[in-house]
């Protein structure tokens, strides 16, 4: 399983929370779609594109937050289910920004009208196996 690169993360978080772009005492990795109890197989759990660089621990600051608010969490791409790509899947940010998240970037969206289409914002991202009818 890929190590987890803190040194991009930070560096594509711009050294702050991605969240409320507060300072990051101690750095704090948040997976958008959880590794589940026990830990996971899913090859693309460590990848950039599934991880927030957060203010706080899993009980304190955005971390907090995110874990204790999980139905928020997911409307807002904060979390993501299994079975959905987390780079297709954007998140808002406290000001109400909408970004897609790269291996060492990442993008500010202009958010679609319409949440409840399948691809079209964190409500429904593509599935996995409807990537091919997209493109």
């Amino acid at each position: 399983m890929k190590r987890i690169d803190r040194h991009n993360l930070t560096r594509r978080a711009n050294y702050v929370c991605e969240l409320c772009y507060g300072p990051i005492d101690v750095l704090s990795v948040h997976h958008r779609r959880p590794r589940q109890m026990g830990g996971t197989k899913w090859e693309g759990i460590n990848d950039n594109e599934n991880l927030l660089v957060l203010c706080g621990t899993g009980t304190t600051g955005c971390h907090g937050y995110v874990e204790s608010h999980r139905s928020e969490g997911y409307a807002n791409g904060w979390l993501v289910r299994m079975g959905f790509w987390p780079h297709l899947t954007p998140f808002r940010d406290r000001k109400g920004q909408w970004w897609l998240l790269y291996e060492d970037s990442k993008l500010a969206i202009t958010p679609p009208e319409k949440f409840d289409e399948p691809g079209v914002g964190s409500n429904q991202p593509l599935r996995e196996e409807s990537v091919e009818n997209v493109f």
